[in-house]
């Protein structure tokens, strides 16, 4: 007997973590398995897990910056260049969900076509492989120390991007040893010898799609699916036939996320959804017929123990070679189907149809979409780009500032409602955000926060300065009541260009997220201020000029403090920009 359990003890006793006591318990009785034991550690290696996930995942997209989401609507000139953002972002973000949910809430808002965002949804899955990889190589001697080193990274770094990377580094340890208590918890399990059979059954492949997608689509990650699928396999515990089986379940199952975020969404949004459901279920129909030969093709791709036997190799192969299943699959699915995505998005567009609804004169937010509240950073820049709308309104009435006082009734009353469609804009801005603001918020997304905040106040101040000021005029002059109305804007042409420019600037400023930008802008108030006191102190010298630049003046002055007072919000549209601790309130 003694002989017989050589082997096993050597490996017991090299061992590490949790799940060695219940294993050796296991070992003397069978039947003696603390179960409960055993799922409280399991499922505390998940959690563990999952906490290192989000750590990392939150930790990259806060160093890639808020402009990562921005790339995602700019880089699809090419299907290439879509996959290859798709890939990249996906690596960085550490989610295939969230990047198909920001691809939602760019084709609803217009950012980009159906056949835009479907070469990005295929390099998002294979950007998701990368965890896969990570997850299958056995680190968990450094696991640790990974943890120390981020933790001192994060305590003791001056810089914010250091404290961040340290959290990062941080989260990368807990993930790898969250692995590594899974794993433990699972080992008790090789001792059963009837769940054994069971989970290396290899013809019940379709039961084990079936099963990775119902259990993905339940717990909403693809990711901690598939890590519990490689845990399982380096215990020996599933064959790679079953474990691929699984993980293409998985690529079904996450789907879920997508379809729910397109749930409210417009039918050009749901038609996202509806190309990622289509493009995996595509990919395993293909493959599943194919599991065994395919198997093989993964077990010549990677790294063997031909010194090992049973199921102490596949506890050493199965897991690399699930993450390279993972990977080719993914890889090639999106190779083949690149050069189709026109018949895919004319296929999902024919499935799936959508026309787009009339616009009314009830102006209506863009770009504000419910899908992706649940990122903020996300969030935010649809904010920004809603922002950027609504200057573009604001910009068209300081525009024609010239020409409202000699305005036809019929246009007086256009530019009135357009003036009104700002304060319903800025209503809605107002109440996305304070959606936004019921998420917790880390420091750099709370002073974008305020910054938009900010910059949405000015904005409406400015469309108010407007209606309220200028517009008037415009109806005074049109019920005869405004003697001098032509010499009311005399000598202000440069005043009006000069404002124009800075409106321009600080808009641009607020829209690429650009302080160069913002800081120029700034620079401007000085030569507007210097040229708006010229132009009054000439007035003033007028005075006795005739009777008529009497009755005048007062408004005259009134309308350039008006037009100082749209310079003051142009000024705090550019601030809002400008986060470090010179810039002014």
């Amino acid at each position: 007997m003694a002989a017989g359990e050589q082997p096993r003890l050597g490996q017991l006793r090299a061992a590490r973590g949790p799940g060695l006591r219940y294993a050796l318990r296991a070992m003397q009785d069978p039947a003696a398995l603390n179960w409960f034991e055993l799922a409280v550690t399991s499922l505390g290696g998940l959690a563990l897990f999952l906490f290192g996930l989000e750590q990392l995942s939150g930790a990259l997209k806060t160093l890639a910056g808020r402009r990562l989401k921005r790339y995602i609507a700019k880089a699809v000139a090419t299907p290439l260049r879509g996959l290859l953002t798709g890939v990249g972002v996906t690596a960085v973000m550490q989610s295939s969900s969230m990047t198909t949910t920001l691809l939602i809430g760019f084709v609803g808002a217009g950012l980009m076509s159906l056949r835009q965002a479907i070469p990005v949804l295929m390099g998002a899955e294979i950007g998701t492989t990368v965890t896969a990889q990570l997850i299958a190589f056995r680190v968990s001697e450094i696991a640790l120390l990974l943890v120390f080193g981020g933790w001192l990274l994060s305590s003791l770094g001056r810089r914010q991007q250091s404290k961040i990377g340290g959290r990062g580094l941080m989260g990368l340890g807990l993930l790898f040893f969250g692995m590594q208590v899974l794993r433990s918890g699972l080992e008790p399990l090789q001792q059963q010898p009837e769940l054994l059979r069971i989970l290396s059954d290899s013809d019940n492949h379709l039961l084990a799609i079936a099963l990775g997608m119902l259990v993905t689509a339940a717990i909403q990650s693809s990711t901690a699916f598939i890590g519990i699928v490689i845990a399982l396999a380096s215990q020996g515990l599933i064959e790679l036939p079953t474990g691929i089986a699984l993980s293409l379940g998985a690529n079904i199952g996450t789907c879920i996320t997508g379809v729910l975020a397109s749930a409210r969404q417009p039918g050009a949004a749901r038609q996202v959804a509806g190309a990622q459901v289509a493009f995996n279920v595509v990919g395993v129909l293909l493959f599943a017929p194919f599991l065994t030969p395919f198997a093989e093709l993964v077990r010549m791709l990677s790294p063997a123990s031909p010194e090992l036997a049973g199921t102490a190799r596949l506890a050493a192969e199965v897991p690399r070679q699930l993450a390279n299943a993972h990977s080719v699959f993914n890889l090639s699915m999106a190779l083949v189907c690149i050069g189709l995505t026109g018949p895919l998005a004319a296929l999902v567009s024919r499935l799936l149809p959508y026309r787009p609804v009339a616009e009314t004169l009830l102006i209506k937010p863009r770009y504000l979409s419910t899908a992706l509240l649940g990122d903020p950073s996300s969030a935010q820049e649809m904010v920004r780009l809603e922002l950027g709308r609504l200057g573009e309104r604001v910009l068209a009435l300081v525009e024609e500032l010239p020409e409202m006082i000699s305005a036809t009734e019929e246009r007086l009353r256009d530019l009135r409602r357009r003036a009104e469609e700002i304060d319903v804009l800025y209503e809605q801005v107002l109440q996305y955000q304070g959606r936004i603001s019921l998420s917790p918020l880390n420091e750099e997304q709370r002073q974008e926060f305020l910054g938009l905040m900010k910059a949405a106040g000015a904005l409406q101040h400015m469309g108010s300065v407007v209606a309220r000021h200028f517009i008037p005029l415009g109806e005074l002059r049109a019920e005869g009541r405004l003697p001098g109305a032509e010499r009311l804007l005399e000598n202000t042409e440069h005043a009006h260009e000069l404002l124009l420019q800075s409106v321009r600037m600080s808009l641009s400023a607020l829209a690429e997220d650009d302080e160069a930008a913002a800081r120029q802008a700034l620079a401007m108030e000085e030569h507007i201020n210097e040229h708006l006191a010229q132009l009054q102190l000439s007035e003033a010298q007028e005075l006795g000029a005739d009777d008529e630049a009497m009755q005048i003046y007062p408004r005259k002055m009134v309308l350039l403090e008006n037009f100082k007072r749209i310079e003051y919000f142009s000024r705090r549209i550019a601030r809002s920009v400008i986060t470090d601790s010179h810039a002014e309130s």
